[in-house]
C-alpha cells in the first residue's frame, strides 16, 4: 500500500513537519481534486506550528545553540567504549531498579550510557537526580525518550563526561522541542497520564494559547464550552481538532481569553466543517497520520454512510458492505484509490450508490483488497501491494476464510511455521512476494505443498542432533520404583512403631486425665501423611503406558493428530468425562481441587449482561442464587464439597480487575464435575464473556496429606521451578498470542540454604503475585495450594488440562519428596529458557525442542490418554518470550 496513497501523504505547507522529516514541499495530487477545500491563509498569519519554512530539530539546535551537528570523533569514542553486552547488562539492572515500564534493549543502553556519564556510587539514584534536573522527576521513560532524541539528532549524549554536560545536552534537546516537553510536564492538568509525542506537543501549544497559570480548573473552563457545544467527548478528542485549527491559522500568536478561544474554534468549524469532522472521526476510529484531504474524504464518507439507518457505526457498516470487514482505514484507502482513478465521490447521491461504486472499484484488484483485509486480521500493518496480493492468494489456497480460534492453528500461521518463518504472517507475505519475483506463479493452480516447497526453497537448517537423555524421575526403572515403594513403607513402619500409646483405651484414659496431647496428634498426622505416600507409590505403575522420552515417535504422532483435528475443524484438545485424572482427583483417596474462572465483557456493555449470566448460572443449577456476590464471598463462608459436581454451590463473584469470577466449590474427578464445568463456560461465552489478557485461571489443589513435613513443600517448589518455562507455555491461553504476563504470577524462588520448617516456606511464597501461592499451607488437613500461573480460559478442555497438570505436579512432588532425583533431569527451566523457539516454532516438534515438555509428561502422567491431551495443549500454545512483563 505504500505506493497507493503516496501522493496523499506528501506534507503540505500547512502540515507540521514530523521529527526528523525534511521541510515540506508543495501540495498533493488529491488536494487538487474536488474535495471540499479549506480556508487559505497568507504567510504572515501562520502560527509557529504552521510555519511554511520549518526546520528539523538538528538544524534548530545548531542555529539556536550555536552547535554544529557532526560525529566529532564519535566513532572513535564508541569503539573505545564498553561492549554492547556490558551496556545491556548494566542497563537491564538499572531498568529493574528504576521500575521502568519499558524493558527493551534501547532503554537499557540509554540508562547504561547515562549512568556511566553521571558516575557516583549509586547509578539508579544518579539517573533519578538527572531526571529531576531536567524537569522529569520520576519520569524515567520520558528521560530515555529525550536521550534517544538527542542521539538521533547527532547531539552525542553518550559522549557526555559528567552530569553538567549531560544535563546541558538534554536541556538543548528539550528546548528544540519545547512544546512537547511543556505538554508532557502538564499532561495531568489535561486529564492525561500517557500522552504520546503528538498529544504532548498539542498540549504545549494549547498552553501557549492559554497563557499562565496552567491549572486543571482553568483547562476545564477553557475547553468545556467547546466540548459541550460540539458534542466532543473529552479533551483527548478535542486535541486533534485544536491542532488542525492551529495549523490552519485560526489562533494568532500570543495568549487569548476563554471567549476568544471559543470564537477561534467556532470560526474553524464554520469555515472548514469537513476538516473538523474528518479530524474528529479519525481520532474516534484511531486513524493516525491522515493528510487534510484524507480527513475531508473521511468526513464525506461518513456523511453519505450516515444517511442509511443501522445499529453499527456508519463507517464500519460501509466498510463491511464493500468487503473490508469493519476496517475504516481500509475503507478510506479504497475510497482514495477510487478517487485517484477518476471516481467523483462528491457527486454520489447516497449510501447505496457509494457502496456500489466502491465495490465495483474493489473488483478491479480484488486480490489486493482481500489481502489488505487478511493482513489487518492477522496484525500486519501496511503491507506492500505485492505482499498483500500474495497473502490473499495464500489465504485462498489454505482455506483461511474459516480460521481456527486458536491462533497457532490459523492456516496462514501454520503455513508460516512449516516454512520456517515462525508464526509470522508478515514474513510469510514478504517471502511469498519474493518467490513470485523469482518466477514461481502463485496464482496458477497450485496446492499447499507446492507453495510450501517454493517458500522453503533450498533453505532449511539441518535438524539438531537429539540430546542424550539421562535417567531421572521421567523414566524410573521398575527396580527404582520398587525401591521407592519399599523405602516409603519402611519409613511408615518406623513411624508407627515409635508412635506412642497405640492402644485406644490407653489413649482415652490419658486424654481424660491430662487432656489432648498435641505431640501425639502431630505424630498421628505424620503417620497419615506417610501412609498417603505409600499409596501414591502404589498408584504409580512401575511401567507407563507410553514413555515420551524413550518413544519420540509416540509424541510426534500425538502432536500430528492435534494438528489434523485443527485442520479438519474438530476440537483440538480432547475432553474427558470419565476418570479424567487417573484417580488423582478421586473423591476417595485422591485430591480435591477448586477453580476460579475470571472473565471479561466487551467495553460499553451494560450491567444487565452480568445479571443475565448470574441468572443463567442459577437456572442451570450451578449457583444457589442469581446474584453476583462480593469479592471472596465463598472464601469467607468456607469452601465445601457437594454431590453432583457441586450443583448449587458455585458462586459468581466480583473482582476488581475483571468483569466477574466464577468460583467453584471443592470438586472431584467425577462426570458431573466436568459436565458442570462445560455448562458454566458455555453460559459465560453465550453472554459475551471472554478470557481476555487480564484474566487468570487459578487452580487450588488439596495438600491435606502434606502434614508438617517440610520436604513436601520444598519438593513442590522444586518441581515447579525445574519446569517453569514449560509450565508457563502450557499456562498460555491458546486463544491469545502469548501468556498474559507475570504481574500476578511471578515464578517462585527457592533459597539456596533451603527451608528447615514450613513457616518460612509459607511466608515467602504467599500472595497474589506468586505463581504458586502457599498462603493456605499450615500443616492441617484443610491445606491447599493455589497455582496462579494459568491464563484465564473459557474452553472446558483447556481448563481440564490445567487441572490435570496441577494435580499431577502436586502428586509427583509429594511422591518424590524423599528421593535423590531432581525433576527435569536436574536441569533448571527458568522462564524464557525456550524464548528462541518463540521465533522458531518448528523446534517444538524436534527431539531437542520438545524434550522439556516430554520429560514433564513422563514425570506427572503414566497414561497415554493424559499425555495426548496435554500434547494437544502444547501444540496450541507458544513459549513465553524472554523478559515477559
Amino acid at each position: 500500500m505504500a505506493s497507493m496513497l503516496a501522493a496523499d501523504h506528501a506534507p503540505t505547507p500547512a502540515t507540521p513537519v514530523r521529527e526528523g522529516a525534511p521541510p515540506a514541499a508543495g501540495g498533493t495530487a488529491v488536494q487538487d481534486r474536488a474535495y471540499p477545500a479549506g480556508p487559505q491563509h497568507g504567510p504572515d498569519v501562520h502560527s509557529p506550528i504552521a510555519d511554511p519554512r520549518p526546520r528539523n530539530f538538528a538544524e534548530a539546535a545548531a542555529i539556536v545553540h550555536r552547535w554544529t551537528p557532526g560525529p566529532q570523533n564519535r566513532i572513535e569514542r564508541l569503539l573505545s567504549g564498553p561492549s554492547d553486552e556490558v551496556l545491556l547488562a548494566e542497563g537491564r539492572q538499572l531498568a529493574e531498579r528504576l521500575s521502568t515500564t519499558r524493558r527493551d534493549d534501547a532503554t537499557a543502553r540509554a540508562l547504561a550510557h547515562m549512568s556511566r556519564s553521571l558516575g557516583g556510587p549509586d547509578p539508579a539514584r544518579a539517573v533519578q537526580d538527572l531526571a529531576r534536573d531536567v524537569g522529569l522527576d520520576r519520569e524515567i521513560d520520558a528521560l530515555v525518550d529525550v536521550f534517544g532524541d538527542a542521539q538521533r539528532y547527532e547531539m552525542a549524549p553518550e559522549a557526555a563526561t559528567d552530569r553538567a554536560s549531560l544535563t546541558a545536552v538534554l536541556d538543548r534537546m528539550m528546548g528544540a522541542d519545547s512544546y512537547r516537553w511543556t505538554g508532557f510536564r502538564n499532561q495531568l492538568r489535561f486529564s492525561f497520564h500517557d500522552a504520546d509525542a503528538d498529544q504532548a506537543r498539542t498540549i504545549g501549544i494549547m498552553i501557549d494559547v492559554m497563557g499562565e497559570p496552567v491549572t486543571s480548573s482553568r483547562v476545564r473552563s477553557y475547553t468545556k464550552p467547546v466540548l459541550d457545544r460540539y458534542g466532543i467527548r473529552d479533551i483527548r478528542e478535542l486535541l486533534p481538532v485544536f491542532r488542525a485549527a492551529h495549523q490552519n491559522g485560526h489562533f494568532p500568536r500570543g495568549a487569548m481569553g476563554e471567549a476568544d478561544f471559543l470564537a477561534a474554534m467556532d470560526a474553524f468549524r464554520r469555515e472548514d466543517p469537513a476538516l473538523w469532522d474528518g479530524v474528529l472521526l479519525a481520532e474516534r476510529h484511531a486513524l493516525t497520520g491522515l493528510s487534510e484531504p484524507e480527513a475531508r474524504l473521511l468526513a464525506l464518507l461518513d456523511d453519505l454512510a450516515a444517511r442509511q439507518e443501522g445499529d453499527a457505526p456508519p463507517l464500519e457498516r460501509l466498510a463491511a458492505e464493500v468487503g473490508q470487514r469493519d476496517s475504516v482505514e481500509q475503507l478510506l484507502q479504497l475510497a482514495a484509490d477510487a478517487h485517484r482513478h477518476g471516481a467523483d465521490l462528491t457527486r454520489v447521491s447516497g449510501p447505496r450508490e457509494l457502496a456500489d461504486l466502491l465495490t465495483a472499484h474493489r473488483t478491479r484488484d480484488s486480490y489486493l483488497w482481500d489481502g489488505l483485509r487478511v493482513a489487518a486480521e492477522h496484525g500486519v500493518t501496511r503491507p506492500a501491494d505485492d505482499a498483500a496480493r500474495a497473502l490473499s492468494r495464500l489465504a485462498e489456497i489454505t482455506g483461511s476464510e474459516a480460521p481456527s480460534r486458536l491462533p497457532v492453528f490459523e492456516p496462514l500461521r501454520r503455513l508460516a511455521m512449516d516454512a520456517g518463518l515462525g508464526y509470522s504472517v508478515e514474513r510469510l507475505a514478504d517471502r511469498a512476494a519474493e518467490v513470485q519475483q523469482r518466477g514461481f506463479d502463485l496464482f496458477a493452480p497450485v496446492d499447499r505443498q507446492q507453495v510450501l516447497d517454493a517458500l522453503i526453497g533450498d533453505a532449511g537448517a539441518a535438524a539438531p542432533r537429539p540430546p542424550a537423555v539421562p535417567p531421572g524421575l521421567h523414566d524410573l526403572p521398575p527396580s527404582a520404583h520398587r525401591d521407592a515403594l519399599r523405602a516409603a513403607s519402611r519409613e511408615l513402619d518406623a513411624a508407627q512403631q515409635t508412635r506412642p500409646e497405640q492402644n485406644p483405651v490407653l489413649r482415652r484414659v490419658r486424654s481424660l486425665l491430662a487432656g489432648p496431647d498435641p505431640l501425639a496428634a502431630m505424630e498421628r498426622e505424620r503417620v497419615a501423611s506417610l501412609e498417603s505416600r505409600v499409596r501414591a507409590w502404589q498408584r504409580w505403575p512401575d511401567r507407563p503406558e507410553v514413555s515420551y522420552t524413550r518413544d519420540f515417535a509416540a509424541f510426534r504422532d500425538a502432536y500430528d493428530r492435534a494438528v489434523e483435528r485443527a485442520v479438519s475443524g474438530e476440537p483440538v484438545i480432547p475432553y474427558m468425562l470419565d476418570d479424567a485424572t487417573a484417580s488423582l482427583g478421586a473423591r476417595e483417596g485422591g485430591r480435591g481441587f477448586g477453580l476460579e474462572l475470571e472473565f471479561e465483557l466487551p467495553e460499553g456493555v451494560s450491567s444487565r449482561r452480568l445479571e443475565d449470566i448470574a441468572r443463567a448460572l442459577h437456572q442451570a443449577g450451578l449457583t444457589g442464587d442469581a446474584v453476583q456476590h462480593g469479592y471472596h464471598t465463598m472464601k469467607k463462608r468456607g469452601y465445601s464439597a457437594g454431590a453432583n459436581g457441586g450443583l448449587g454451590l458455585w458462586a459468581l463473584e466480583q473482582d476488581g480487575t475483571v468483569a466477574g469470577e466464577l468460583v467453584s466449590p471443592i470438586l472431584y474427578d467425577e462426570p458431573a464435575t466436568w459436565a458442570n464445568l462445560r455448562t458454566a463456560v458455555e453460559i459465560i461465552r453465550a453472554h459475551g464473556g471472554t478470557a481476555g489478557p487480564r484474566t487468570g485461571g487459578h487452580v487450588h489443589v488439596s495438600t491435606h496429606d502434606f502434614d508438617h513435613i517440610v520436604e513436601n513443600y520444598v519438593s513442590t517448589l522444586v518441581h515447579v521451578g525445574h519446569h517453569t518455562d514449560t509450565l508457563f507455555r502450557l499456562a498460555h491461553n491458546p486463544e491469545a498470542d502469548s501468556h498474559r504476563g507475570l504481574k500476578h504470577c511471578r515464578p517462585n524462588a527457592v533459597p539456596t540454604e533451603g527451608y528447615a520448617e514450613i513457616g518460612p516456606v509459607r511466608h515467602r511464597n504467599s500472595g497474589h503475585d506468586s505463581a504458586v501461592n502457599m498462603q493456605a499451607m499450615t500443616g492441617s488437613a484443610a491445606d491447599h495450594i493455589e497455582l496462579r500461573l494459568w491464563d484465564g480460559s473459557l474452553d472446558a478442555a483447556v481448563i481440564q488440562a490445567q487441572v490435570k497438570v496441577s494435580l499431577g505436579l502436586v502428586e509427583a512432588a509429594f511422591r518424590n519428596a524423599t528421593l535423590d532425583h531432581l525433576p527435569n533431569r536436574g536441569e533448571p527451566d527458568p522462564l524464557g529458557a525456550h524464548a528462541g523457539h518463540f521465533r522458531d516454532p518448528a523446534q517444538d516438534r524436534t527431539e531437542a525442542g520438545s524434550l522439556s515438555f516430554r520429560s514433564l509428561m513422563d514425570e506427572i502422567f503414566w497414561r497415554a490418554a493424559d499425555k495426548e491431551q496435554l500434547t494437544a495443549l502444547y501444540a496450541a500454545t507458544r513459549w513465553a518470550t524472554e523478559g515477559t512483563p
